[in-house]
């Protein structure tokens, strides 16, 4: 059984010049080249539905701190969080409601739409005051999340970056949850190889086969080869194959008699789902792995979805953040249900990290100039031709 990939499939190639990739000269360029022209997913905007609702997101390895806020009008803005009379930081607090941001340093004042609104002593100021206002950051919104784009003119819009086959199709489907529990860890290895490690389905059958040995495949499909593999223009996802035969521990029984199932049981029926959920309408269908380039993977399964970010800091250091969310619990037995999958999620989540560092030690001694993918690999070979074209681009 082999896995149908529609959409880009010309031009990849499954020897990837691993070398090269971990080089600190090609971590610059991804830096300049990609990850300040992307459109990247910052958060959401569950806590920036009124106006003056903000949160200060920092963006690591890029050397950004960012001020989203929603103004008067309903529109959220992101700013440079950074005063324009002496470049203190403008904001200390990570999130809160506030209707103007006045600088600790000198008591300067700005409104939620940026605008520069009291200057202290301002007589003894010999400038034009109205252009002072806060640095934008191009800033959108798509479904709960909120998007940013450092280029001071993005190349494409939201839309266009996001593609058709993503921009519609999820509904409300995102408006259903929220994380429950954060993770954040840092990581020596280089971003591409922590990516890497989650937009793949072959490890699953060795890595994981102590915490969830039987959640996928089954008799019919043992190798656990995926059902459905969709390139596009810059992003890409899979449909991952429910075992019809998966036996549930007995901690799974119980928390499942309490919590809608997640991992490793899967409601596969795929009525009242968004189009973009199981989006081949595959039988056995567990759950859809997206990979958002560059940096942010989501899951999608019916009654949850998970969320993972991987921050470049170097050539050999990566930011990971990550978590499963959930609908919130409705009974104190609901919540005490969502344990399991909780705690499992996290297990999974650090099995996929554990080989992480050792690799790409290995991979940094420059023995191995290449590594070569076989077909239920083809995103890794997609994400890195997606990287070599934005280099490649102009502008």
């Amino acid at each position: 059984m082999g896995t149908p990939i529609t959409g880009r499939t010309e031009g990849l190639y499954l020897k990837i010049d691993i070398r090269t990739i971990l080089s600190d000269e090609y971590f610059e360029q991804e830096r300049t080249r990609i990850f300040r022209r992307a459109w990247l997913p910052i958060g959401h905007n569950y806590d920036l539905r009124r106006p003056g609702d903000f949160m200060v997101r920092e963006l690591p390895g890029l050397g950004v701190n960012l001020l989203i806020v929603r103004g008067k009008d309903g529109k959220l803005r992101a700013f440079h969080n950074i005063c324009r009379h002496r470049g203190n930081p403008l904001v200390a607090e990570k999130c809160g409601r506030q209707n103007a941001f006045a600088c600790g340093f000198h008591g300067w004042v700005y409104d939620t739409a940026g605008a520069l609104q009291h200057v202290t002593d301002d007589e003894n100021f010999h400038f034009d005051q109205s252009g002072l206002g806060l640095i934008p950051v191009q800033c959108e919104e798509w479904s709960t999340f909120v998007f940013v784009n450092l280029a001071p003119t993005p190349h494409v819009s939201l839309r266009e970056w996001l593609g058709d086959e993503l921009a519609d199709g999820y509904g409300d489907y995102f408006e259903k949850f929220a994380p429950t529990q954060p993770y954040r860890t840092e990581v020596n290895c280089n971003w591409n190889l922590a990516v890497n490690s989650f937009t793949e389905n072959y490890h699953t059958l060795y890595l994981h086969r102590h915490t969830m040995p039987d959640y996928q495949g089954g008799a019919e499909n043992p190798l656990r080869h995926l059902p459905a593999m969709e390139l596009m223009r810059r992003h890409a996802r899979y449909s991952t194959p429910a075992n019809p035969y998966h036996r549930q521990r007995p901690a799974e029984a119980i928390a499942y008699r309490y919590s809608t199932p997640v991992i490793p049981t899967f409601i596969t029926n795929p009525a009242g789902l968004p189009p973009n959920v199981n989006y081949n309408r595959v039988e056995n269908w567990a759950f859809d792995v997206v990979e958002l380039f560059p940096n942010f993977v989501f899951l999608t399964g019916r009654g949850w979805f998970v969320e993972m970010w991987f921050w470049p800091l170097s050539a050999d250091q990566t930011i990971f953040e990550g978590a499963l969310c959930l609908e919130p619990a409705r009974t104190l037995a609901n919540r005490v249900g969502q344990e399991m999958p909780n705690t499992l999620a996290r297990e999974v989540i650090c099995e996929d990290m554990s080989l992480l560092e050792s690799q790409h030690s290995s991979l940094r001694t420059g023995a191995l100039a290449h590594f070569y993918l076989n077909q239920e690999e083809i995103l890794l070979a997609h994400h890195y031709r997606v990287s070599r074209e934005m280099i490649a681009e102009q502008g």
